[in-house]
């Protein structure tokens, strides 16, 4: 039971701002994942990473340690557009299924044998890129 008045806060649910790794830069629009433990790095072919959201500004902590700046993020239920990749394209048929992170804006329709982390889910599909729903 709360003791004495306070503020109330409250936020949308889809922007949050994550501890960068260190000796990363990542780009504003970019793919943003979490690491193993828990810093914000740009996306890549890698096994267990989890999507973070697209980087709202540009971070340079190459020469920071880790958590030393913060990239804030954006996700949600919203589609978020990336780029498609040419060696294992999501096609048609390969809608309203998983998709995998390339890196920090592209995805892939393989897993590359668990090489590759889950970006979410591919939802549409234009001459430019994949529409993916994070989850």
């Amino acid at each position: 039971m709360v003791q004495h008045s306070r503020k109330a806060s409250s936020r949308t649910g889809d922007q949050f701002a994550h501890p960068a790794k260190g000796d990363v830069y990542m780009r504003r629009g970019g793919l943003c994942v979490l690491g193993a433990a828990g810093f914000a790095q740009p996306g890549h072919e890698a096994a267990n990473l989890t999507v973070a959201g697209i980087a709202q500004e540009t971070i340079d902590n190459r020469d920071g340690a880790d958590g030393a700046l913060n990239v804030p993020v954006v996700r949600g239920k919203d589609l978020h557009f990336l780029g498609n990749d040419s060696a294992d394209p999501v096609t048609r048929e390969h809608l309203n299924k998983p998709c995998y992170i390339v890196d920090d804006e592209a995805v892939s329709s393989s897993h590359k044998g668990n090489a590759r982390s889950q970006a979410g889910m591919a939802r549409d599909l234009t001459g430019a890129g994949v529409w993916v729903e994070f989850i």
